[in-house]
């Protein structure tokens, strides 16, 4: 995994132990973004009893990422909501106990163009007793992207 900080105009290499690092500072890790772009790509999911939650149509979907996932984690227990097929909760478990807690409130769910998202979101460290919350202030798809950002070798390069 890759990151490209524009600030200092440098790419950095997430790998090994950094992958469970702090983003920023923030209560989320690389891994735990990761785990969320590939949630239902990697291990095992099931999909459980359809359920309501925050007064919407949901899903909830365990997933049990394998050895190849390099996942920290050995469960993710996630709430999807039907209409936006965006996660309105999940728990992170780490030998069997619930070690992160993500949660979004259904009412800040929004649309743009055919894609869902969730304007606002909170990642709780249940260990650490720490949160972090998130918010969404734009939203552009189809940015034209140089595609040298996408080549570790010229990252730095800039525009």
């Amino acid at each position: 995994m890759y990151l490209y900080l524009p600030a200092i105009n440098r790419e950095r290499r997430i790998s090994g132990t950094s992958r469970d690092g702090s983003l920023f500072g923030t209560d989320l890790s690389y891994q735990d973004i990761r785990n969320m772009q590939l949630a239902f790509q990697m291990g095992k999911a099931k999909k459980a009893v359809p359920t309501t939650y925050q007064g919407r149509k949901a899903h909830v979907v365990e997933v049990l990422p394998s050895s190849e996932d390099e996942s920290r984690y050995d469960k993710i227990v996630a709430t999807v909501d039907d209409e936006a097929c965006v996660a309105l909760h999940a728990e992170f478990f780490e030998s069997g106990k619930a070690s992160k807690e993500y949660s979004v409130d259904a009412k800040t769910l929004a649309k743009y163009k055919k894609h869902w998202y969730a304007k606002s979101a909170e990642m709780k460290d249940l260990r650490e007793g720490s949160r972090t919350t998130l918010e969404v202030t734009g939203v552009k798809l189809g940015a034209d992207v140089p595609s040298r950002y996408f080549q570790t070798s010229s990252f730095y390069l800039g525009n």
